[in-house]
């Protein structure tokens, strides 16, 4: 399977004014940089949980229809299937055939009973599963998340560079301890 993010979440999953309360910044000459901390947080969280934290499309790309999609996107608001057919043509699956398991993980598109999958070209990518997934909202967002989201972008304000001319320690239940518990596995 191959699969790329075709649209970026719109909102992020904490605004630039918490960020800022939590890290007591009282002006406004650093929201630009902290926007850029929250979404580096955020893109950490996604990778270290395998979650997508706030709504946006991935799609993912096969070169034939499996038996059974696999798709490693959570939580998964919906789907849609699009394929290239033998005539060369772009084609659009009806949703009536396919079942969608959106609480497995991963989750899992088969055929609906009774329906084969539609003849295609022969060609790469001929088969795509555009997914919509994230929280619905940044309120959705479990607060285990949110706080760890917080604990990371104060750390990325208060500590510009790479190095530092003191040692640093992890804090215990830190922010990799506020994400495990909602780590998924693929």
């Amino acid at each position: 399977m191959k699969f790329a993010r075709t649209t970026d979440p719109t909102t992020a999953p904490i605004s630039t004014a918490e960020a800022k309360a939590h890290a007591v910044v009282e002006h406004s000459d650093d929201d630009a940089l902290i926007d850029l901390y929250v979404s580096q947080a955020a893109d950490y969280a996604e990778n270290y949980t395998g979650r997508q934290l706030m709504a946006q499309v991935w799609t993912a790309y096969f070169d034939a229809w499996p038996a059974c999609f696999e798709l490693p996107f959570r939580p998964l608001q919906s789907v849609v299937i699009k394929y290239t057919d033998d005539a060369g043509d772009e084609q659009t699956l009806a949703a009536d055939q396919y079942q969608v398991d959106a609480q497995a993980y991963p989750a899992l598109i088969r055929p609906a009973p009774g329906v084969s999958w539609p003849d295609l070209g022969d060609d790469y990518n001929l088969v795509r599963v555009e997914v919509t997934c994230g929280y619905a909202d940044a309120a959705a967002v479990p607060d285990g998340i949110k706080a760890a989201l917080y604990l990371l972008t104060g750390h990325l304000y208060e500590n510009r560079e790479s190095s530092s001319p003191v040692e640093i320690h992890d804090v215990p239940l830190g922010v990799d301890s506020f994400l495990t518990q909602y780590r998924i596995d693929f």
